[in-house]
């Protein structure tokens, strides 16, 4: 996204934040301050917003740059690498100067510009968690809250897939998110953020009404399918009580989608979600030097999350398993029961 700067003076000057020196080769290497060189062909203003240089970024534009609002070629532009950066006060310092100069000079600033990737600056600074960019987006009216990537992403679900538990807070509060938007994959925030063990977050969506606690994604696959592959204890503690179920398939089995890729490396996988008590189908693994796995045999042994595996198994109402959790002496008898049925 940065590229390699190629070597001339106002680059150098912009890279390395050095104010004096620009003061003393502006005028002289005018011809340079538009200049679009480097890997990605970034302009003297791009490489100055990648440092946050907001003084060279000023200066620049006093000695007359027009490339304030250029894109380089992956489609970023100054404004955009600062959200990028976390930079706030450039972001402030771009928009300020768009605000305060003939439009002739410069470009219109677009807040909300999407890069090739179709990431705009709110989902840059929401998939690192800077806040303050965030605020500010908020504060000059973005539109970009709903907005997609190419990939599908709204700024919602990349900071709930990123575990940017303020951002998240943020966004919902707003009331201009869409909080059960999928991506292209079918995946919402709410799955990224079981898939990744996100609790709170998981919390928030739930709290501001996301109701996809039990939607599959393309390949079938349920938030809860995702917490027990990627053994996210907690968050399958958690999803169970919210009140989500196992969906299941008719026979009794979890969907295809989990045992697409035949590599050995699923053996935890298929381990974990026996012990939650699912009928996994009779999966043949290969490693990678073909030696075949049957795991149709394999024993799950005995830990404490057997109580788990009850209350997901058996499908029983939020409150039964809030009573049954509370109830002590309960335990030993289900225990037996979930061992002989």
């Amino acid at each position: 996204m940065y590229g390699t700067w190629a070597k001339n003076r106002i680059w150098e000057a912009c890279d390395q934040g050095d104010l004096e020196y620009l003061k003393s080769i502006g005028a002289s290497h005018r011809h340079q301050i538009d200049l679009r060189n480097g890997t990605f062909k970034s302009t003297p203003a791009f490489v100055a917003a990648v440092g946050g240089h907001d003084l060279i970024i000023r200066k620049l534009a006093s000695l007359g740059c027009k490339t304030l609002n250029t894109e380089n070629s992956n489609g970023h532009t100054p404004f955009s690498i600062a959200a990028y950066c976390g930079y706030a006060s450039t972001m402030k310092t771009l928009y300020d100067l768009h605000c305060g100069v003939p439009t002739s000079i410069f470009c219109d600033l677009d807040i909300d510009h999407q890069c090739k990737k179709g990431q705009t600056p709110m989902h840059a600074a929401a998939k690192r968690g800077y806040l303050d960019c965030v605020k500010l987006l908020h504060q000059w009216n973005s539109c970009a809250f709903d907005v997609k990537t190419t990939a599908g992403y709204t700024p919602l679900a990349i900071a709930a897939k990123h575990g940017q538990v303020e951002v998240v807070e943020f966004l919902l509060q707003t009331n201009n998110t869409v909080v059960d938007i999928a991506n292209n994959k079918q995946r919402t925030p709410l799955l990224y953020a079981a898939k990744y063990g996100h609790d709170e977050i998981l919390r928030s969506l739930v709290r501001f009404g996301s109701e996809t606690i039990d939607q599959p994604d393309k390949y079938k696959v349920t938030p809860l399918h995702f917490a027990a592959l990627y053994k996210r204890r907690s968050t399958v503690e958690l999803l169970v009580q919210l009140g989500s179920k196992m969906l299941e398939t008719k026979e009794h089995e979890y969907p295809e989608g989990i045992f697409m890729y035949k590599d050995i490396k699923q053996l935890p996988c298929i381990l974990t979600l026996r012990a939650l008590g699912v009928n996994c189908p009779q999966v043949e693994i290969w490693d990678k030097h073909r030696r075949e796995y049957d795991l149709s045999d394999v024993n799950v042994e005995e830990d404490e999350t057997w109580e788990v595996r009850y209350r997901v198994y058996f499908q029983q109402s939020l409150v039964d398993r809030l009573l049954f959790a509370s109830d002590r002496n309960l335990h030993a008898v289900q225990k037996r029961q979930f061992h002989t049925d």
